[in-house]
């Protein structure tokens, strides 16, 4: 949205006047990670990957990711599971 922000929570939709540059950089990279151009994401919401397209959970249409970020997103998604999922 240019030099704004949308920001969705499970409840919510909010506009911030920030870019998405700022909060990539006040967000823990270990819980949110910028899979594209146009969205960063919370991976304790990813649901799966295959390929080049990264569903979340809640959400029908996949975000279709650059082929070029699928094994960083996905490596990334992977640490976030080792590290702070809670195991069944």
């Amino acid at each position: 949205m240019g030099d704004q922000s949308c920001i969705y929570t499970a409840d919510q939709k909010v506009i911030s006047p920030e870019p998405l540059k700022y909060w990539e950089k006040q967000l823990d990279s270990a819980l949110f990670g910028r899979v594209s151009r146009q969205y960063i994401v919370a991976y304790q919401h990813i649901s799966d990957l295959k390929h080049n397209q990264l569903y979340l959970a809640g959400l029908k249409q996949p975000i279709l990711l650059p082929r070029r970020q699928v094994k960083a997103v996905e490596a990334a998604w992977l640490d976030y599971l080792r590290f702070y999922a809670q195991p069944l």
